[in-house]
């Protein structure tokens, strides 16, 4: 009897070294998009904007002066500042061989949590928003994947990385 809950506990074990395998590899992914998405908006936060809104407006005469203010290109240069400060939390939470955090560190789970919940709210927002640019798609498929890996992390046991 004891030899089957040994076997069952390795079995299990296993299982859950392959999900946080996923998971970190889910969040290892976001990182790196991140750090892309931080530089594009402080180089060049005009293009990084045309994902995002349509070719018409952004070569339009009303371009700088209503839609695209500089004000806003500002805004997405500060953006893109706050992105890499989250990929270098990321790097220095979570991901392997910098990140040594596990699922039981209370610091990496509530910033786990507060990732969570923007990929929640920017959902709800882009279902009430929708429209058909490459940037929305984009936003609505790692939207989709980001918070699987970020719920196989936060309830996973197992307590060290793969």
């Amino acid at each position: 009897m004891r030899q089957k809950n040994t076997a069952e506990t390795t079995n299990n074990n296993n299982k859950m070294k392959w999900l946080m395998k996923i998971a970190v590899g889910i969040l290892t992914f976001e990182t790196i998009l991140n750090v892309f998405s931080g530089i594009a908006c402080m180089i060049s936060p005009v293009w990084f904007l045309s994902q995002f809104i349509e070719p018409a407006l952004l070569s339009s005469p009303a371009a700088f002066t209503g839609v695209l203010h500089p004000f806003v290109l500002e805004l997405v240069r500060w953006y893109g500042v706050i992105v890499l400060v989250i990929a270098g939390f990321q790097t220095f939470l979570w991901i392997p061989p910098i990140g040594k955090c596990t699922p039981t560190n209370p610091t990496a789970r509530i910033v786990m949590w507060a990732l969570l919940a923007g990929d929640t709210l920017m959902l709800v927002l882009l279902a009430l928003h929708p429209f058909s640019t490459f940037g929305y798609w984009t936003t609505l498929i790692t939207g989709c994947i980001f918070p699987p890996g970020r719920f196989i992390w936060l309830f996973s046991t197992h307590t060290k990385h793969p």
